[in-house]
């Protein structure tokens, strides 16, 4: 079960770091800003000290790329109702548009297919089992709701 999961995730990453290297937009980027396109794609709510975190960077080297990646339209700066000295970060569509979506879809219309509802409902709960025990996510709780 390991190797096939660890299979299945390179699979995965790989395809979807591919869609915005292999874009009109991830043609003209560098490594650097293909790969924090690529970590903000898959994080709700990225801060730039946690992408600075997970890039193993500077918070002042990473907020210098985001900026030059906002100025280019392709990374919106969202502040913080709760506090306003936060600000998230998330891909514009002009990157969304631009990048064709990875092979997830057909993935799932293929397990769709070749699978029983049964089986497909124990896969959910066990894909679900898996995501809530590596998420480290903790999201701020401003007046009651999440963000």
């Amino acid at each position: 079960m390991e190797n096939a999961f660890y299979r299945f995730m390179c699979a995965m990453d790989l395809d979807e770091f591919n869609v915005i290297r292999d874009s009109e937009i991830g043609a003209s980027l560098p490594y650097a800003d293909i790969l924090q396109l690529f970590i903000i794609r898959h994080k709700d709510k990225m801060t730039i000290s946690e992408l600075a975190d997970y890039m193993r960077l500077s918070r002042p080297a990473v907020t210098q790329k985001v900026n030059e990646l906002v100025k280019k339209g392709l990374v919106i700066k969202t502040q913080s109702e709760c506090d306003k000295r936060i600000f998230y970060l998330s891909l514009s569509d002009k990157v969304t548009e631009n990048c064709n979506e990875p092979r997830m879809d057909t993935v799932l219309e293929a397990v769709d297919k070749e699978f029983s509802e049964e089986d497909k409902a124990i896969f959910t709960k066990i894909l679900n089992f898996m995501a809530d025990y590596v998420s480290e996510r903790q999201l701020p709780i401003c007046d009651g709701k999440l963000f």
